[in-house]
């Protein structure tokens, strides 16, 4: 493969995540290069705490070289030294959301953000599901069902189902108030606020989880 070829002449990038098979033989090669031979296990536990970030790993190789000289690290060096990223989806925080578990959804909305960007990538996710979810809600209460809900929203089924029992647990106006409460908290985040915008967010998912 090119990464393979060009790895003679510099190091290499990734522009796309690699798989974390691809991940673990990078940093198989590159605790080879700190002059350092680990188990396949080891390396593959280091992509699964730091990620397959080319960048991070890079720096957690270093870092486990260093600490552990002259002995190569072992499983519990990794589980020690190697912080665990985040790894949330987004059907996470709708999730904890539909069961209106606010304290849930703060965590999980916010256990990735780290910059400006995340935060409003988290408001837009929340917001299209919010405003789907009172969709589902207006077609329930006129008499659909959930096949009817899956093709009006163009869901596959089992995504049509969690939407349907999500909406059962809210009323209409209860979405749209949440709906407008998103659009102030978008402003906020955008300027119209002189708070935090972290601390904006997790303020407005309380109040549209809380029941």
């Amino acid at each position: 493969m090119l990464a393979r070829a060009v790895e003679a002449v510099g190091d290499v990038r990734f522009f796309d995540a690699p798989d974390k098979k691809q991940a673990a033989e990078w940093v198989t090669r590159r605790f080879s290069e700190h002059g350092v031979r680990v188990p396949a296990a080891v390396s593959r536990r280091v992509v699964e705490r730091a990620g397959e970030d080319i960048g991070d790993l890079a720096l957690e190789v270093e870092k486990l070289a260093v600490h552990c000289h002259p002995d190569p690290p072992g499983l519990d060096d990794v589980d020690r030294l190697v912080i665990a990223q985040p790894d949330v989806k987004p059907w996470d925080v709708t999730d904890a959301w539909g069961r209106r578990d606010a304290a849930a959804v703060i965590e999980l909305a916010t256990a990735d953000i780290e910059r400006s960007e995340d935060v409003h990538r988290t408001i837009g996710q929340i917001t299209a599901h919010v405003r789907r979810v009172r969709q589902a809600v207006v077609l329930l209460e006129s008499g659909a069902g959930q096949a009817e809900v899956q093709q009006a929203l163009g869901l596959k089924p089992y995504p049509a189902k969690k939407l349907c029992e999500q909406a059962r647990g809210f009323s209409e106006p209860e979405l749209a108030a949440a709906i407008v409460r998103l659009a102030g908290l978008d402003l906020a985040v955008k300027g119209g606020s002189r708070l935090d915008a972290r601390f904006e967010l997790e303020l407005a998912l309380a109040e549209i989880t809380a029941g």
